[in-house]
């Protein structure tokens, strides 16, 4: 081979080199900015969650107190209940006893 074709030849390999080391560099920038974009996308996401975390604590809270306050409600609404079936027994119980007191007292005379 000549001079010249090893100095084309050379040229060559420097050149292929350069694009192989600009090629590598683009890539290189590419997988940084991807990087970047998702460290931002984690980082926002991660605030998303926080937010969310949040709400659900103050949703859970707030199911809490209505379900206190409801079965409060509930309870004294059988409080009140059982009083006035018991008032109802009592009193069914006395109508019984004046009816076969008198039912009694007209057999006895």
């Amino acid at each position: 081979m000549s001079l010249a074709a090893y100095e084309a030849l050379y040229d060559s390999g420097v050149a292929f080199g350069i694009r192989k080391a600009l090629t590598s560099e683009r890539g290189k920038m590419d997988i940084i900015e991807k990087l970047d974009f998702l460290t931002a996308e984690n980082e926002d996401l991660r605030r998303q969650l926080k937010l969310q975390e949040a709400r659900h604590e103050l949703l859970r809270k707030e199911w809490e107190r209505r379900a206190e306050a409801e079965s409060k409600h509930l309870g004294d609404k059988i409080d009140l209940l059982e009083r006035a079936n018991s008032q109802l027994k009592e009193r069914k119980l006395r109508k019984e006893y004046k009816r076969k007191k008198a039912a009694f007292s007209l057999n006895c005379d």
